[in-house]
This record gives C-alpha cells, structure tokens and sequence, in this order.
C-alpha cells in the first residue's frame, strides 16, 4: 500500500473520502469510480466536480520540564547529565500516566506539516 495519491496498478489508497485502487478513483460521496488518469492524479470526481484534498497533518512542539542534580553552578552540565535526567523523568511520567498532560502542557508552537 502506497500513501500517497500517485498510483500505479496494483497499489490502493484509502482515504476518509476516496479510495485509489488499480488505476482509479472512487469518490465515497457520490460512489463514482473514474478510470480517467487526470481524475486520479488530481483527486477529482467528475460527478461531484470537486477536488478531493488530503487530511492535513500537524507537528506539535511540546516543552518537557525536568530538573538535573550537579555539583556545580549549571554552567557546565554534561549532556549525559541532561539525557539522564530526561530518562528519570520520563520514567517517573511511564508509572505516573494522568500526570503526563500536565507535564507537557499545550503545544508551544503548531505548524501545518508541507506535503
């Protein structure tokens, strides 16, 4: 299975609104099947006469807070110091699962994945 909207024999594509199998296009609004090349490659239903679009895809970027131990003033904490007391924490969130959302909070920052 290939997933994207570029097919060749033998390849199905099923998404909410069309599927895409063996060299063409079935439209689930209406129940049109269009063999016509140009419909497939653009997602177009003839009786509907529109364009079928992919769902969009997000990234989230989500902030983790955690502390580290050191015996110095934090100027010159190692990145084994860093990495293990990501574990440590991410290990704590593993046993304690209702607290993981509040640990991680809303999304700093969302943007629209490019296809």
């Amino acid at each position: 299975m290939i997933l994207d909207h570029q097919t060749r024999k033998g390849t199905c594509v099923m998404a909410a609104n069309y599927t895409i199998k063996d060299g063409a296009i079935l439209c689930h609004a209406c129940g049109l099947t269009s063999h016509n090349p140009n419909d497939v490659q653009n997602l177009f239903c003839g009786k509907c006469g529109k364009f079928h679009t992919k769902k969009k895809k997000y990234n989230h970027l989500f902030g983790l807070g955690f502390t580290v131990d050191s015996d110095n003033d934090g100027e010159a904490i190692t990145a084994d110091e860093l990495l293990a007391a990501m574990e440590r924490r991410v290990s704590y969130l593993r046993q304690h699962r209702g607290e993981i959302l509040e640990a991680c909070g809303f999304p700093e920052d969302t943007i629209e994945n490019e296809e």
